[in-house]
């Protein structure tokens, strides 16, 4: 091969790379301007609202009243969910009477959040949030805990951001100890049914100078008809108690 073709050769090469660089120049660019479009202040403020809401909400089931009775965050919501927010603390609140009337409840709540992410659209955004919580009975036992996905709906005013919603990622099945479907806000009149701690034990309310013994008194039952009344172990069936306050 002659040197002129050689030569010639060579620069066809760097005009065709030169061309391939400058076609992908405008689309890095344009990946880099969307990451970062979002204001980060925006991001804090969403991601401080969302958690300081679902902590409040966990507290409502707490024993101690000083941290129960606290609605703070109500003011966060949107005029349209404030409502329905509201009646789920006073489920929350019931669920704890409920406990409270067989000696139990829960004495402390952890919460903490393994993820988060964050979309906007204009003026509205959708957060994704995972929460992990743990739940000390009053009683002792071991806690109760869960891991629970949830998607959050802001709208931005002119004060700020906004909660529209706060609902489960995955629809359907029971939710945690401190989340109220929209099924449990409104159960059937009567449709409450006693709460089984085992094999012919059907508890009845704690006495009253005695609200927190540790175990309920009982009273002889017609014996287990579902594999759902589980034997009292360690003088709580815990699970029982749970789904009792849940139902």
């Amino acid at each position: 091969m002659s040197t002129t073709r050689r030569t010639r050769n060579l620069s066809a090469t760097f005009v065709a790379i030169g061309v391939v660089l400058t076609a992908f120049q405008p689309n890095t660019a344009f990946a880099a301007t969307e990451q970062v479009s979002q204001p980060p202040a925006d991001i804090g403020e969403l991601s401080a609202t969302l958690k300081a809401v679902i902590i409040e909400r966990n507290q409502q089931i707490l024993s101690d009243p000083a941290i129960s009775s606290s609605r703070i965050q109500l003011q966060r919501f949107s005029a349209k969910s404030k409502a329905k927010v509201a009646a789920d603390y006073d489920e929350l609140k019931a669920r704890k009477a409920r406990l409270a009337a067989y000696g139990q409840g829960y004495s402390s709540v952890i919460t903490t959040f393994e993820s988060e992410s964050f979309k906007f659209e204009a003026e509205r955004a959708t957060a994704e949030i995972t929460e992990r919580t743990d739940l000390t009975y009053t009683t002792g036992g071991p806690p109760e805990s869960y891991r629970y996905e949830q998607i959050v709906e802001f709208t931005k005013t002119d004060s700020g951001w906004t909660i529209d919603s706060v609902k489960p990622k995955n629809e359907g099945g029971v939710p945690p100890s401190t989340v109220v479907s929209a099924a449990q806000l409104a159960p059937a009149p009567g449709a409450r049914k006693p709460l089984i701690l085992g094999p012919g034990q059907v508890a009845t309310e704690a006495k009253a100078s005695a609200p927190n013994s540790h175990v309920p008194q009982t009273k002889p039952g017609a014996g287990p008809k579902s594999d759902q009344e589980v034997t009292l172990a360690a003088g709580y069936n815990y699970t029982a108690m749970t789904n009792y306050a849940l139902n």
